[in-house]
């Protein structure tokens, strides 16, 4: 795979924006740092929305982003592929945002009785 999250890989940081991590790849485009190293922020408002809630502190945000780590590594890969091919000049951005419309949460199903 050209994107890899390591799980027991240290989350970057949590601040007022979000949370910071990074993924590792593989790919040597423009970009991409030296040891393939790949900056994103999952923002607050993404957060507040896996987490159901209208305010989080900065630990409540990393609380949250461990809960959802799966869901959004996965927006994120989909957002690094996107950035990666539709790129200005084939280049990737500093750091990729990953917001709340790139998540795909599960639908709930509602039992009828």
């Amino acid at each position: 795979m050209p994107l890899e999250f390591w799980r027991e890989a240290k989350i970057g940081k949590a601040d007022d924006d979000g949370v910071r991590f990074f993924g590792i790849s593989s790919d040597q485009s423009p970009g991409v740092s030296p040891g393939g190293r790949v900056n994103f922020l999952i923002d607050k408002d993404a957060l507040l929305y896996c987490g159901k809630l209208v305010a989080a502190t900065p630990e409540q945000m990393l609380a949250i982003f461990e809960a959802h780590r799966e869901l959004i590594e996965v927006a994120a890969r989909r957002k690094y592929e996107k950035n990666r091919s539709g790129g200005i000049a084939g280049s990737l951005p500093a750091e990729i945002v990953v917001e709340r419309d790139d998540l795909s949460l599960p639908t709930p199903i509602s039992l009828r009785g």
